[in-house]
C-alpha cells in the first residue's frame, strides 16, 4: 500500500469518525432540548398556585375579619401576637392567646397568612378575599 492510499485511508476513517460524532452532538443536543422543555413545565407548576377553595364554605367570624383587616391595613410590615391581642383587647373581641395561637396557625395552614417568625406574621394575596377593604 502506497502511502497516498494509506492517507486516503485515514482521511476516509477520520470523515467517519467525524460524522457519527456530529450525529452524536445532534442527539445531545435534542435530549437536552427535552430537558430545558420539561424543567420550563416543571417551573410553571410549581408557580401555580393552588386554589384556595374552602372545605366547608365558612368564612372568618366578624372578630376574625376585624383582625385579619388590622392586619392588611399594618402590610407589608407584619404582625406580632402582641399586636393582635392588643387590638382584639382595645375592640373588645374577646380573643385568648390560645385561641389567636391556633387561629392564626390555621390561617397559616391555608395560605391566608404567611408566618415570618416567631410571633410575626404577615397577609398574603389570600387575605383580602375575606376582608372589606
Amino acid at each position: 500500500m502506497s502511502r497516498v492510499e494509506r492517507l486516503e485511508r485515514l482521511i476516509g476513517d477520520t470523515a467517519r469518525r467525524l460524522e457519527r460524532a456530529e450525529k452524536e452532538v445532534a442527539k445531545i443536543r435534542n435530549e437536552l432540548l427535552e430537558l430545558r422543555t420539561k424543567l420550563n413545565d416543571a417551573r410553571a407548576q410549581q408557580q401555580q398556585l393552588d386554589l384556595p377553595f374552602e372545605k366547608r364554605g365558612r368564612r372568618p367570624s366578624e372578630k376574625w375579619s376585624a383582625v385579619l383587616n388590622f392586619m392588611l391595613l399594618r402590610s407589608p410590615n407584619p404582625v406580632s401576637i402582641d399586636e393582635i391581642l392588643q387590638f382584639a383587647s382595645e375592640n373588645d373581641l374577646d380573643i385568648t392567646r390560645a385561641s389567636t395561637r391556633a387561629q392564626l396557625h390555621h390561617y397559616v395552614q391555608r395560605g391566608i397568612l404567611e408566618r415570618l417568625g416567631d410571633g410575626l406574621y404577615a397577609p398574603t394575596f389570600l387575605t383580602k378575599g375575606f376582608c372589606d377593604y
